[in-house]
């Protein structure tokens, strides 16, 4: 390879990378940002409230979100 192609190829490498952070943490935000929980999606009006939380626990939703980010 000559030079040229090589710094060619390292520019596209990192631009494509950034281009990439930018995109997880533009859906990140916006998955966090609307408003309830996917659980409440699960939800159905015969539930208990124990079975509830048991899903909450199970999805890491009953713990700060930078718990449930760094330990999953």
């Amino acid at each position: 390879m000559t030079r040229i192609s090589t710094r060619y190829l390292a520019k596209r490498l990192i631009v494509s990378y950034l281009t990439l952070l930018v995109i997880m943490t533009i859906l990140f935000v916006l998955i966090r940002s609307m408003p309830g929980t996917f659980i409440s999606q699960m939800i159905t009006p015969e539930m208990k409230p124990a079975q509830i939380a048991r899903l909450q626990e199970q999805w890491g939703l009953n713990e700060p979100l930078c718990v449930s980010t760094w330990t999953s």
